[in-house]
């Protein structure tokens, strides 16, 4: 029988060997994601930037196209929709950009920051980010003979179920430091203020709380085995892997080094020795710029 403590070292190991995205994979993947638009049977307008009349309605279309222009996806539009929502949010389907009316509202006299949030949106899409629940299938196929023929219930069950959503919950957090990287050099490349999306975090802090999980652990229970999941599930879910959000820190640091790059306050080389990951990324988009020859 698998000890609580091998179920917990098992978990971990498993929730970090099953990662179906390797940070190095940036390259390859926006490949995949230019293909994808040009055989995707849109229109596709050529090296021409794409310009309406700058009327209220058209506004945050055509900050999205100037970042579109600038990105390796130039030459495709790429819609931004309204969603009637007064939460300060914004997400991507991996085709649209979405922002919640109470983000437009919040940030209408900004056009660095509105775009420092379709930025974002667009790295996403740029860096091909699919849904984190794509790892779990392959986690399992792991998973399994390394269980051997432990139950698949129980507390086996429990550390299976909730090292996916730590590996979930890992995954989302390297996207979102992804696209906030991709971001900064799209801004700065369209002329818009890189530090636009330093100002947002600070202000979306101030705004709202961020939704960690509070995990309570009942005291009393008549099954023991019970008991023993419990405490798996409170070791688990108290990790930093498990947490909801990135912590904003980390995301702080990663916008402020790719600022300071952009800007050439820091060299490459400066930049490798504080983060090999963010030097590749920089390197990487950079390279797949397109350029005005």
């Amino acid at each position: 029988m698998i000890s609580l403590a091998g179920l917990v070292y098992l978990s971990f190991f498993a929730s970090g060997c099953a990662s179906v995205h390797s940070p190095r994979t940036l390259g390859p993947r926006i490949t995949e994601s230019q293909n994808e638009w040009r055989y995707s049977g849109g229109i596709f307008y050529g090296d021409k930037p794409i310009q309406y009349p700058d009327t209220p309605d058209k506004r945050i279309q055509n900050i999205l196209n100037r970042l579109t222009y600038v990105s390796p996806l130039r030459g495709h539009e790429i819609k931004a929709l309204y969603i009637k929502d007064s939460s300060l949010n914004a997400r991507t389907d991996g085709h649209k950009i979405y922002l919640n009316l109470g983000l437009v509202k919040a940030l209408w006299h900004d056009d660095s920051m509105l775009a420092a949030i379709l930025a974002h949106e667009l790295g996403h899409m740029i860096a091909k980010h699919e849904p984190p629940g794509n790892g779990k299938y392959i986690f399992l196929q792991v998973m399994s003979p390394m269980l051997g023929l432990v139950p698949f219930g129980g507390a086996a069950g429990t550390a299976v179920k909730e090292s996916v959503r730590m590996n979930d919950r890992a995954y989302e957090r390297f996207q979102e430091r992804e696209a906030d990287a991709i971001a900064v050099v799209l801004l700065h490349s369209a002329g818009y203020d890189p530090h636009a999306l330093s100002r947002f975090f600070g202000m979306a802090s101030s705004s709202h709380k961020l939704n960690l999980q509070n995990v309570s652990v009942p005291t009393q229970y008549s099954n023991p085995v019970a008991l023993a999941e419990s405490a798996l599930l409170f070791v688990l879910r108290s990790s930093p892997l498990y947490k909801t959000h990135p912590p904003s820190k980390k995301r702080q640091e990663t916008v402020e080094l790719m600022t300071l790059t952009v800007q050439g306050a820091l060299t490459p080389e400066q930049l490798k020795r504080e983060s090999r990951w963010l030097d590749y990324v920089y390197t990487t988009i950079e390279q797949r710029l397109p350029r005005n020859d």
